[in-house]
């Protein structure tokens, strides 16, 4: 079974096709950043305590935390609110100044994984320049 954090354009943008990414990496860290672990063995770990206790304000993808959907939204459930590109191109590019640094390397000390979130946050970026041009808006979604 995978897990992704995915960007959803509404109404679809066939050219931001290209700028496709399954979002495994951010998926992952998120729910980890947001629980306070620093991998997804610890989240099943009742004898697991957070490395760094997090709170919604300073876990390293907190300006995400507005724009993603409640569950359900890509398979089929109501959409919420959707974004203008403009708004979360502004988060992914706190986010990414965010895990470039040393307090991105605390929050995730995996390199790899850090890296592919690098990778999945540039990707959607691009994707949201590409809707920005064709008016449509975004929600990120987790798939399962």
């Amino acid at each position: 079974m995978g897990m992704g954090l995915l960007c959803l354009l509404v109404p679809e943008v066939p050219s931001a096709e290209k700028f496709y990414t399954d979002g495994k990496n951010l998926g992952q860290a998120y729910i980890c950043d947001s629980a306070g672990v620093s991998d997804f063995d610890q989240l099943f770990d009742d004898s697991a305590t957070a490395d760094v206790p997090t709170s919604p304000e300073t876990a390293i993808f907190s300006a995400l935390d507005r724009f993603i959907g409640e569950p359900g939204s890509l398979s089929g459930g109501p959409l919420q609110r959707l974004y203008l590109p403009a708004e979360g191109l502004a988060a992914i590019a706190s986010t990414l100044q965010r895990l470039r640094g040393e307090e991105g390397a605390t929050a995730i000390a995996d390199v790899n994984l850090r890296m592919g979130c690098i990778s999945d946050l540039e990707t959607y970026a691009q994707m949201l320049q590409e809707a920005g041009q064709h008016q449509a808006q975004f929600l990120l979604v987790f798939e399962v």
